[in-house]
C-alpha cells in the first residue's frame, strides 16, 4: 500500500493445513515465482522485500516431519514498511511470525522474525546495501533456537535484460535445548541471476541459510534452483520451478546426518478480476535421507488468491 511518494506499507496473512501423508503439501505451497516483466528491470525501482516468515519457494519447511502422519496447521503473517526519502536511498523494516500447531499434541512451536535493510543506488546499474535479520523459535518448555544474520547486499543491471542480486554475510546461531546452550557461526549466502524479456522471466538462484525444525534443531540449508515464468495472454501465465536442497546438522541417534531434497513444480494462473486470481499447481518431490527413503511423492491442487 503506497501511503505517499516516499512510504510504502506491505503485509501478508496466511493459513494452511495438512491432513497427513509423507511429502504432502505441507512441504510446498503454491509456487510463488515473480511474474514476467513487461520491460527491462528498472534500476530506480525500490527493492522487493522478501516475506521473513515464509521459506523460499519449493523449500521443505521441516524435514523432521517426513512420514509424520496426522493433521497440522500453520498460521503466518508479516508487516513492514519501505521508505525511500530520495532517489538513491531505500530503508526497509519488517516483522513477522508463524505458528505451527497440531491438534491434541505437544509439538507446537512459534517462530518470530524481524528484518531491516538499507540500499543505496550508486548509479543507474548498481546498488549496494546491508541488511540484518533475527529469527527466534520457541518450543514447549524452555527450549528455543535463535539466529542473527548481518549481510552485505548488491544489486546490478548487467545488461538490458539481465540482472543480478546477491547477499553475503554470517549467521550466529544459538540452540537452548534441555538446559544446555550451544552457539556457533556459519556462512549466509543468497544470490540470483535473472533474464527478463517482454513476456517471460528466467532466474537461477543459490542460497545457504539456517532454519529451525520441530525437533529444535538448527539446520544448515544449501539450495540451488531454476525458475521460469511466461505470460500467455493478458489474463494467464505459467510458472515452472526445479530445486535441489541439502539439509545438514540434523541429530538422529546422537549423530549429525544430512538429507537431500529434490522438487519440480508447475502452476497455471489466471486472473479472474483485478483482485482475484485462480489456478492449478502440481509438484513431484523426492527425499534422500539417513535410513529408509520415503517414496517419491506427487501432489496437485486448485487455488484462489485474493489481493487486498
Amino acid at each position: 500500500y503506497q501511503t505517499s511518494e516516499t512510504v510504502r506499507l506491505f503485509g501478508s496473512l496466511g493459513f494452511s493445513g495438512d491432513f497427513g501423508g509423507q511429502l504432502g503439501t505441507r512441504f510446498i505451497g503454491t509456487p510463488v515465482i515473480p511474474p514476467p516483466t513487461t520491460s527491462p528491470a528498472d534500476p530506480n525501482a525500490p527493492p522487493v522485500t522478501p516475506d521473513p516468515t515464509i521459506p523460499p519457494p519449493t523449500t521443505v519447511v521441516d524435514p523432521d516431519l517426513v512420514a509424520l502422519t496426522g493433521r497440522q496447521y500453520r498460521l503466518s503473517g508479516n508487516v513492514g514498511v519501505a521508505i525511500r526519502p530520495n532517489e538513491r536511498d531505500t530503508w526497509t523494516v519488517s516483522a513477522g511470525a508463524h505458528r505451527l500447531f497440531y491438534p491434541n499434541d505437544d509439538r507446537d512451536y512459534n517462530t518470530y522474525a524481524v528484518n531491516g535493510g538499507y540500499s543505496r543506488q550508486l548509479n543507474e546499474r548498481l546498488s549496494l546495501g546491508a541488511r540484518l535479520s533475527a529469527v527466534r523459535a520457541d518450543y514447549r518448555g524452555s527450549d528455543s533456537t535463535t539466529t542473527i544474520s548481518p549481510q552485505l547486499t548488491i544489486s546490478a543491471l548487467l545488461a538490458e535484460t539481465w540482472s543480478a542480486n546477491a547477499a553475503i554475510g554470517v549467521t550466529y546461531r544459538v540452540q537452548d535445548v534441555g538446559g544446555d546452550s550451544d552457539g556457533s557461526f556459519g556462512l549466509a549466502l543468497d544470490a540470483s541471476v535473472c533474464r527478463a524479456l517482454e513476456l517471460s522471466r528466467l532466474c537461477a538462484r543459490v542460497s545457504r541459510y539456517n532454519q529451525n525444525t520441530i525437533a529444535a534443531d538448527l539446520l544448515t540449508t544449501t539450495s540451488a534452483g531454476l525458475d521460469y515464468s511466461v505470460t500467455l495472454d493478458r489474463e494467464s501465465s505459467i510458472q515452472l520451478s526445479a530445486s535441489a536442497i541439502r539439509y545438514g546438522g540434523r541429530r538422529v541417534l546422537d549423530r549429525s546426518v544430512s538429507s537431500n531434497y529434490f522438487v519440480t513444480s508447475a502452476a497455471y494462473n489466471r486472473r479472474i478480476n483485478d483482485r482475484l486470481t485462480g489456478g492449478v499447481s502440481g509438484s513431484v518431490r523426492k527425499l534422500s535421507q539417513f535410513g529408509p527413503d520415503p517414496k517419491t511423492d506427487g501432489s496437485a491442487s486448485v487455488f484462489l488468491r485474493y489481493r487486498l
